[in-house]
């Protein structure tokens, strides 16, 4: 008698491309970004910004079903990691309000992403989380035009 053994090999899938990180400031705070593009031949044609719930790190959500989702989309990623302190995004102060700053701190971003890599950042999708929708939600108001 005969056995035969098979093994399988389950390799995890990883999704290839390049990732940078840069700092801006927002008053007196840094605010950390990470930006991913997939490796393709045509430049993205526009930019996912994933904003992280209160307090969260950005490059923490750039997981491969949002590279994934870029690559088939033709976009890059963008995850900027605001930061609040105390209760001050309760009372209309933190980067939960763009026109207190961190919304010029991320058209700061796009602009420094299309300068060094060619990206159309015209055209932004924004997803945020918990804190990231407050964000989110409120940059579009201000940028609605």
């Amino acid at each position: 008698m005969v056995k035969i053994f098979i093994i399988i090999l389950a390799l995890p899938l990883t999704v290839v491309g390049r990732e940078e990180a840069w700092i801006e400031m927002f008053g007196m705070k840094n605010v950390p970004l990470h930006a991913w593009m997939g490796d393709r031949a045509a430049t993205p044609i526009g930019v996912l910004v994933l904003v992280p719930g209160y307090n969260g790190q950005g490059e923490a959500i750039l997981d491969d079903q949002w590279k994934k989702f870029t690559i088939e989309n033709n976009l890059a990623l963008l995850a900027p990691t605001f930061r609040a302190e105390g209760m001050e995004n309760n009372s209309g102060k933190g980067y939960y309000y763009p026109e207190q700053g961190s919304g010029a701190v991320l058209e700061k971003a796009l602009a420094g992403l299309n300068r060094r890599t060619g990206v159309q950042t015209d055209k932004i999708l924004i997803f945020g989380f918990s804190a990231g929708a407050h964000f989110g939600h409120r940059f579009a108001d201000l940028n609605a035009a």
